[in-house]
């Protein structure tokens, strides 16, 4: 889910701004109309359900590499960072998923 997005309320004529540009009062009722769209698609959530076995799978399969070569190089934390929109990019929702299912398996603390 996309986190909340902070925004003035206290103005009758609230608003929103996302890199200098001003986006009026609605927004959130339509990200949260197009995400409800978009969590009830039954495509779509056998995707999502799909590209996360494909994870789990992946990282089962290499599991005892991957943890042989995180102890031989000392990483027991990784602090992340992504630019902003990175956050919602396919690739970057892959490397999630494969850090916390790393971390899950206590081979890796993610920050």
């Amino acid at each position: 889910r996309v986190p909340p997005m902070a925004h003035p309320s206290s103005d009758a004529a609230s608003f929103l701004l996302l890199g200098g540009d001003r986006l009026e009062t609605g927004f959130e009722d339509t990200l949260t109309k197009l995400l409800e769209e978009v969590e009830t698609d039954e495509k779509c959530t056998k995707l999502t359900a799909d590209l996360l076995g494909y994870a789990q799978q992946q990282v089962d399969a290499r599991k005892a590499e991957i943890r042989q070569n995180l102890t031989a190089r000392g990483f027991l934390e990784l602090d992340l960072l992504w630019p902003g929109a990175g956050y919602n990019s396919i690739a970057c929702g892959g490397n999630w998923e494969v850090l916390c299912l790393l971390e899950r398996e206590g081979l890796l603390r993610v920050r």
